[in-house]
């Protein structure tokens, strides 16, 4: 997530992308920063592209939020955290 300041406060900007190919996923714009926009873009990556079997993000609230779990449970999709640099 990221943001962009316009002349009436900042839009923030969730993305998707697989790390692999670097191609953007999925997306949306909100003017909150809240775990609802990064769920809403999850779901728009997942109704285009093949579902995967495992999710991995970064542990911040929006991506251990009930509206994401919730998300990526219904599409049968473990949410990993391995493999981040604080696993060593």
């Amino acid at each position: 997530m990221t943001y962009i300041p316009t002349r009436r406060g900042f839009l923030y900007l969730a993305a998707l992308v697989d790390w692999y190919s670097r191609k953007g996923l999925g997306w949306q714009l909100s003017n909150a920063r809240d775990a609802e926009a990064c769920a809403e873009a999850l779901k728009k990556a997942l109704a285009k592209r093949a579902t995967p079997e495992i999710f991995t993000t970064d542990q911040g609230s929006r991506f251990t939020s009930g509206d994401w779990i919730d998300v990526l449970t219904d599409a049968k999709v473990e949410m990993s955290g391995t493999g981040r640099i604080t696993d060593c």
